[in-house]
């Protein structure tokens, strides 16, 4: 058995809060919904609900993002209370335990890369560097564990397949 590394409970916030946004723009996207998404640092979200052609149903800004959530979906089953989305979608749905999260740690042979893990209910994946540096990306189908720990070369395998190509985030 590896080490175990316990991630704790803000970054498990950080996490929830991006697969509820992950799962919002997913199903507009599904409802066949528009949604215009800006912001500029320091002028908040600017939402508009709709498209230029067909015309905006609703828009706002909020200096909020769960408040920006809420109003989305708010909004959006107002304006479309027919849609899929309005029928099936609801925030208070999308769950992510918030106790801390222990990843299993594998030592590997790697010029780079000291350790993985990988959560597969959250489908998250450990990274610690030789540096003492640790990832976490996020949405990581669990081929790509398998796969790190079946490469000859770590590294070109993570920069083929894994940066760049998913959200993480650096805990260490």
């Amino acid at each position: 058995m590896g080490k175990k590394i316990v991630i704790g409970v803000t970054l498990r916030k950080i996490a929830l809060k991006l697969k509820i946004m992950k799962k919002l723009l997913e199903a507009l996207y599904e409802s066949e919904i528009n949604l215009s998404l800006s912001w500029f640092w320091d002028g908040g979200y600017d939402v508009k609900i709709g498209d230029k052609m067909n015309g905006y149903v609703s828009k706002f800004i909020s200096y909020d993002l769960d408040e920006c959530e809420k109003l989305i979906e708010e909004r959006v089953k107002k304006a479309f209370p027919d849609s899929v989305f309005a029928k099936t979608y609801n925030i208070k749905e999308i769950t992510m335990p918030i106790e801390p999260l222990t990843f299993e740690m594998i030592s590997v042979k790697s010029p780079n890369v000291a350790k993985l893990g990988y959560d597969e209910e959250n489908s998250i994946l450990a990274i610690e560097f030789l540096n003492n540096t640790r990832y976490l990306y996020l949405d990581i189908p669990k081929k790509h564990f398998d796969n790190l720990l079946k490469t000859p070369s770590i590294g070109s395998y993570l920069h083929r397949n894994i940066k760049g190509n998913f959200r993480y985030v650096r805990i260490r």
